[in-house]
């Protein structure tokens, strides 16, 4: 064992611990297989949180795979799993889990990755308000939510379901935040096209957030096959973006554009721009 003046080296070196670093955090090949085989052993949260974001920055710059990075999420949940079942070991963790926090961000969680017919299904029941979650009262944001989680899904009564959550909506903002998004759920290519056009006005970008939620169901994982082509204009816009936006905007904007696509034919369109 590699030791410094005669004491061995820790199995883990964490810079940034305290949760107060800004930056990318770069591990040493021995803190990385650690966390690799250990992260959910850590005994704080604190630390635990850390490690993830460390372990995920890895992936960015390429020093961990992807592969690695979801097989121990899935080891992080209650039981090891396969990623088939992950919803329902999100379904156990939302029920035994004893914080309304954390039952929210289980439920967030699962409004954002269920992808099966039951799931899906039980969504919608809570939408209708036909099914209630035991300590978790839902307010507008998550109904929401979970319209637009259906919509993008493709349920067979999406618009009706627009609709109807439109109604809901009583604050003046929030439903304009809601119209402007709306189009970019449609499941009609020419309309989300529309969207996408509409957006190289810079006018039409005033209102970043709710741009940045319209480019992201554009580009959402379930409908990446028909957005790749915004790929490249996209990226021919953000020298204007970046003339025209918020300082941190060009940066959302590609994350919004480019996290729900995985294909090789997205990275080589990303590669030829550069």
């Amino acid at each position: 064992m590699r030791d410094i003046g005669g004491w061995p080296l820790p199995e883990l070196v964490l810079p940034g611990a305290d949760g107060l670093g800004y930056g990318h955090i770069v591990l040493t090949s021995e803190s990385t297989q650690y966390l690799l085989g250990h992260l959910p052993d850590l005994e704080k949260p604190l630390h635990r949180s850390v490690s993830w974001m460390a372990l995920w920055e890895s992936v960015l710059s390429g020093d961990v795979s992807s592969r690695d990075l979801i097989a121990l999420a899935l080891r992080a949940l209650p039981r090891r799993s396969l990623a088939g079942e992950v919803e329902t070991e999100l379904w156990r963790g939302l029920d035994q889990s004893s914080t309304v926090g954390r039952r929210r961000a289980i439920f967030d969680a699962l409004v954002s990755v269920t992808l099966t017919d039951d799931g899906i299904e039980k969504l919608e029941r809570i939408w209708r308000e036909q099914e209630t979650l035991e300590g978790l009262p839902l307010a507008e944001r998550q109904y929401t939510q979970l319209a637009e989680a259906l919509a993008v899904r493709g349920v067979p009564d999406a618009e009706g379901i627009l609709d109807a959550q439109h109604s809901r909506i009583e604050n003046p903002d929030r439903r304009a935040r809601f119209r402007f998004v709306r189009p970019a759920l449609s499941r009609d290519r020419i309309v989300r096209d529309s969207v996408f056009e509409s957006l190289k006005d810079a006018a039409n970008r005033e209102r970043e957030p709710w741009v940045l939620a319209a480019v992201s169901f554009l580009h959402h994982p379930l409908r990446a096959e028909t957005a790749i082509e915004y790929i490249r204009p996209s990226l021919e816009l953000v020298e204007e973006i970046q003339r025209t936006g918020d300082i941190f905007f060009p940066l959302r904007w590609l994350n919004a554009t480019l996290d729900g696509h995985q294909s090789a034919e997205a990275a080589d369109i990303v590669a030829r721009f550069l």
